[in-house]
């Protein structure tokens, strides 16, 4: 286990071939998931703060935000992406934004644990926050890989569930937004 002492840190975030973002979702006939992948992002530079909690450490982030591209995801299904980014209203809201803001690790370090976060994504406009369980892992480099998946209803961020071919098919309203990236966190000397 890596020991991590309180105090403030400079993070920043990485997108680096193993990160990603993909949505998942399910359909009254079948299932759809688009992705963003290998595709570079800025890298993002955030203030983080570890303090000992009650049962373990808190990491408080302040500007751990991404900006993802709607025009760059991509989908498995031939015709989706276009749907997909029009439901997105993609060329009024061109990015899916994720901003972390608090990081809950129920022991003091962290190497491959299980952890709970909070976060707010912004969605064609709409703003909602939720805390997702996250998984955190030491990569080789020094990196710690951040992953999670949130069940999230498309409803609360002011868009329909689209339905198509006269009512035939229908997407559910509950979409799961699953992701990984990479954060360098850094001394403040």
């Amino acid at each position: 286990m890596v020991l991590l002492p309180e105090g403030e840190f400079k993070g920043q975030l990485i997108w680096d071939e193993e990160c990603e973002m993909e949505v998942f979702g399910t359909t009254n006939v079948s299932h759809f998931s688009c992705y963003y992948r290998h595709e570079e992002l800025e890298e993002v530079r955030f203030d983080l703060n570890f303090q000992e909690e009650n049962q373990g450490l808190a990491a408080h982030l302040k500007g751990a935000e991404i900006a993802v591209p709607i025009e760059a995801f991509k989908c498995r299904l031939p015709g989706m992406t276009k749907d997909f980014r029009h439901l997105l209203k993609y060329k009024e809201f061109p990015n899916l934004k994720m901003e972390m803001h608090r990081l809950l690790i129920p022991e003091q370090g962290w190497s491959s644990t299980s952890a709970d976060m909070e976060v707010t994504y912004e969605i064609a406009g709409a703003k909602k926050a939720f805390t997702t369980p996250v998984q955190l892992e030491k990569s080789k480099d020094g990196q710690y890989y951040i992953s999670g998946e949130t069940a999230v209803d498309i409803r609360d961020f002011g868009l329909e569930p689209p339905v198509k071919f006269l009512g035939a098919v229908k997407v559910e309203p509950m979409v799961t937004l699953k992701f990984k990236m990479a954060v360098q966190i850094d001394r403040l000397l």
